[in-house]
């Protein structure tokens, strides 16, 4: 990890659920920044990816993004009632 940030601040770590979340936090350094998401199948816990650097998305930032990813189904749907509505109409 330390040789990766010498090259980038921006690292995602893919590890195994028994990883130790405090090791996993101590890597973001004093001051750093660290998400972790956890990775489920089946509703069993299989994976963690922590993320650091740029890669940490903000509250508001995660938010802005949310909100386009609705935006965009939202706009998917209008675009096949208006394909359904043409296709009645025939």
């Amino acid at each position: 990890m330390r040789v990766s940030q010498q090259i980038s601040q921006n690292i995602a770590l893919f590890v195994p659920r028994n990883t130790n979340i405090n090791q996993l936090t101590s890597l973001a350094g004093p001051g750093g920044k660290m998400e972790m998401e956890q990775n489920f199948l089946n509703k069993k816990l299989k994976t963690i990816t922590a993320y650091y650097g740029e890669l940490v998305l903000d509250g508001e930032e995660e938010e802005a993004k949310v909100g386009a990813e609705v935006e965009e189904v939202e706009a998917e749907i209008a675009d096949v009632d208006v394909e359904v509505a043409k296709d009645g109409e025939s």
